[in-house]
């Protein structure tokens, strides 16, 4: 599923980069998604 991160950016900070927030935010994203896979894949 891609989640579109620019509206939460939008509404929960209040800087002018918002591309730079956004990509922040899909990276760390990213990285929940892998540590909740392996927490699945090894039952912990």
């Amino acid at each position: 599923m891609v989640f579109d991160a620019r509206y939460l950016t939008k509404k929960l900070f209040s800087f002018g980069d918002q591309n730079e927030a956004t990509s922040g935010l899909k990276i760390l994203g990213f990285f929940l998604v892998i540590i909740g896979a392996l927490l699945i894949c090894f039952n912990i």
